[in-house]
C-alpha cells in the first residue's frame, strides 16, 4: 500500500475575513470620532466637503489603527500566553507527554484558569491534560480535566481550530466512558456528536481518523472487532496516523486471540513511532492488550 501524507488543514479565510471585518468596522468608528477632531470647520469650512473628507480620513485611520492592532497591540497582548501554548504543541509533538511536559502544562492551565480571558488556552491545556491522562490509563484524572473544558465557549465558533478542539472534547468522552465500560454513557455522548460527526467527516483524514479512532473505542468495548477492523484499517496509509492505526489494530488481534499477529502491529508501531516516549507506550498497551484481551 502506498502512504500518504495528510494534506496541509487549510486555513478558515472566510472567518478570518468576518473577525478583520470586525474589527475594521471599530477602527472604522474611531477613525470617525478622530475625523471630527482633525477635520474642522476651520480646515474645511464647505460642510459637505468637511463630510467628505472626514469619511475618507477615517476610512483610512481605519486601517492604519487595525494594521497597527493586529501587528503590534495583539501580539504584545497575546504573545507570551501564545507562545507557551505553542511550546506546549510543539513538545507534545517532539517529547509526548513526559512527566516534565504534563507538569509545564498542569501550571499553565492553573495559571490561564485563573483569568477569564484566557478561557480559550485554559480549554486547550484541559483537553491535552485530558489526553495525557488518558493514554496513562488514569481515567478519574482524565474525567477530572474533561469536565474542567468550558463548553460554552469550547462550542461558541466553528473555525476549523474550534471544531478540531470539539471532536477531541467529544472523543476524550468517548473513550473514558468505552474504557469504564461505561456503554450508556457512551452512546449518550455518540449520539450528542452525531451531529459535528456528520458535518465534519471528509474534510481532513487527521479529523477523520479522531472521530474514527474514538468510535473505535466504543465497538471495541461491546465486542465489535469486524466494525473496529473496518473504521481503523484505511488509515494505515497515512504516514502520521499510521502508529496509533497499528497499535488499534494490535489491541484488536490481542482481543481476537491471535497473538501473532498482534505482535506484528505492535511492532510495527514501535517503528513508527516518532520519539521515545511513543515507543514506550506502544509497549506498554501490547502488555495490556496480550495480558487482557486488549482490554484498556
Amino acid at each position: 500500500m502506498e502512504e500518504k501524507k495528510i494534506p496541509e488543514i487549510k486555513h478558515d479565510w472566510k472567518m478570518k475575513i468576518m473577525v478583520w471585518a470586525l474589527w475594521y468596522t471599530i477602527c472604522f468608528a474611531a477613525g470617525v470620532v478622530l475625523s471630527v477632531l482633525f477635520v474642522t470647520k476651520q480646515t474645511e469650512p464647505d460642510p459637505t466637503d468637511r463630510t467628505v473628507h472626514r469619511l475618507i480620513f477615517a476610512a483610512l485611520a481605519g486601517i492604519f489603527i487595525e494594521v497597527v492592532l493586529f501587528s503590534l497591540v495583539f501580539p504584545i497582548i497575546l504573545g507570551k500566553e501564545r507562545k507557551a501554548y505553542k511550546e506546549t504543541l510543539l513538545r507534545i509533538r517532539d517529547e509526548g507527554y513526559t512527566p516534565a511536559l504534563v507538569q509545564f502544562m498542569t501550571e499553565n492551565h492553573l495559571r490561564v484558569s485563573a483569568d477569564s480571558k484566557k478561557v480559550g488556552y485554559a480549554n486547550g491545556y484541559a483537553l491535552y491534560l485530558t489526553d495525557a491522562a488518558i493514554i496513562s490509563h488514569d481515567y478519574d484524572r482524565a474525567l477530572y480535566y474533561s469536565d474542567l473544558v468550558n463548553t460554552a465557549e469550547l462550542f461558541r465558533y466553528n473555525t476549523i481550530g474550534m471544531i478540531m478542539e470539539q471532536v477531541i472534547y467529544y472523543g476524550h468522552r468517548i473513550q473514558i466512558a468505552a474504557f469504564t465500560h461505561n456503554i450508556p454513557a457512551c452512546e449518550q455522548v455518540m449520539s450528542e456528536a452525531q451531529g459535528l460527526y456528520n458535518s465534519t467527516k471528509g474534510r481532513n483524514p487527521a479529523i477523520d481518523y479522531m472521530i474514527d479512532g474514538s468510535v473505535f473505542e466504543y465497538y471495541f468495548a461491546i465486542g465489535d472487532l469486524a466494525r473496529c477492523e473496518a473504521l481503523i484499517k484505511p488509515y494505515e496509509q497515512y504516514e502520521e496516523l499510521k502508529y496509533a492505526a497499528y497499535q488499534s489494530m494490535g489491541r484488536v488481534f490481542a482481543k481476537k486471540g491471535d497473538t501473532y499477529a498482534a505482535n506484528e502491529f505492535f511492532d510495527k508501531a514501535i517503528l513508527a513511532a516518532r520519539n521515545g516516549f511513543l515507543k514506550q507506550v506502544a509497549e506498554n498497551e501490547r502488555r495490556f492488550a496480550l495480558n487482557n484481551g486488549g482490554v484498556q
